[in-house]
């Protein structure tokens, strides 16, 4: 059987991919699409018909294009006949190699089934399951394959994720409550983040101004309704790329936890107007829009111009509010993690006497 690559989207790791190789690639949803993926031989579709077929914010024609034979298998929960590469994906089967499911996103899914086919050797890139929702939810049943997988033997190579969601700590013997390491580590990923993500808004501005010229009204209205996620993304980055950076900058001394709550609740604070402030721009867009496709008038133009600046940076500022509450909540779980391997408060405290005489 031949090596197997599986490969998700995070643009941190996805780009060391050796697509040159020998070894059979697996991707998800949109990814084959993608100008990044170098190719692949399967692809998942783990989504109700409901999803699917309705409109993609990531690729507009992703059911165009799952409607073409790729001559390729796309694993579904379901036969879908409008699919010409539709394969069932056999959960029960799945389901029956251990009591613990934890099949809680895609490359789960995709790593369970990897296992229930027998493939020897697996290399995994491009998965990092940083967002908030995806660290709560996702990410333990990721471990817990990758764990299963290392159990039966299976010669699996993390090349992302490890750093993020793999503790190796030994009780008592290892416990820095100073987060050192972990705030230098987040700063250089989250700034190679930031780029990417700043390129992905800086796209959408070129598209929104080019179609503004070529009075391309419904590419505007999209780019629009782009706009508000991907500058909310680019700000969370941007927000918790400067956390990072702020706490790497005391080079070691210790950060209280209680400033990590305070610093979250602050920007949690901030936010809740910011958003309000970009609902109301995008509500402003709407109407001067529909005044601009009406009657084609520059002055709406001009003015509609202004009004997509407005949305753009406030949906940036509502992002960055949003990085640094979620950056300080896990520097909040990577400290109480610590404590607890380093003996608990008590040790903590017993340090802090020692350190301040």
């Amino acid at each position: 059987m031949r090596d197997l690559i599986i490969v998700g989207s995070h643009s941190a790791t996805r780009g060391d991919t050796p697509w040159d190789s020998d070894a059979e690639i697996w991707a998800f949803n949109e990814a084959p699409q993608a100008e990044w993926c170098g190719r692949w031989d399967v692809d998942f579709q783990m989504h109700s018909p409901e999803v699917y077929t309705g409109f993609n914010h990531v690729r507009a024609d992703h059911w165009d294009w799952l409607q073409t034979d790729h001559g390729k298998a796309i694993y579904m929960q379901a036969p879908d006949d409008r699919v010409p590469g539709s394969r069932v994906y056999p959960l029960e089967a799945i389901k029956a190699m251990t009591p613990d499911e934890m099949l809680t996103s895609t490359p789960a899914q995709a790593l369970a089934l990897a296992l229930y086919l027998g493939y020897p050797k697996i290399d995994i890139y491009g998965i990092e399951l940083t967002s908030n929702s995806e660290y709560a939810y996702q990410v333990n049943g990721w471990v817990y394959w990758v764990g299963f997988a290392r159990g039966r033997g299976v010669n699996l190579t993390l090349h992302s994720g490890a750093k993020e969601h793999f503790t190796n700590r030994v009780y008592g013997y290892e416990g820095d409550p100073r987060l050192t390491d972990f705030f230098k580590t987040r700063a250089e990923w989250l700034s190679a983040e930031w780029h990417g993500q700043d390129k992905r808004l800086r796209r959408i501005d070129d598209t929104i101004n080019e179609a503004m010229m070529k009075n391309n009204f419904q590419v505007v209205a999209q780019g629009i309704f782009d706009l508000e996620a991907a500058g909310t993304t680019c700000g969370a980055v941007a927000g918790a790329l400067g956390e990072a950076e702020t706490y790497s900058a005391r080079n070691g001394s210790f950060t209280p936890r209680q400033e990590l709550e305070k610093r979250a609740a602050k920007a949690q604070g901030e936010g809740e107007p910011l958003k309000a402030l970009m609902y109301a721009a995008g509500g402003k867009c709407e109407y001067v829009w529909n005044i601009w496709a009406q009657t084609g008038d520059n002055r709406a133009l001009q003015q509609l111009r202004l009004f997509v600046k407005e949305k753009r940076t406030h949906a940036y500022d509502c992002g960055a509010r949003l990085g640094i509450y979620n950056e300080n909540l896990l520097y909040m779980q990577e400290y109480d993690a610590r404590i607890t391997a380093l003996g608990g408060e008590r040790a903590v405290n017993q340090i802090m006497e020692v350190a301040n005489g």
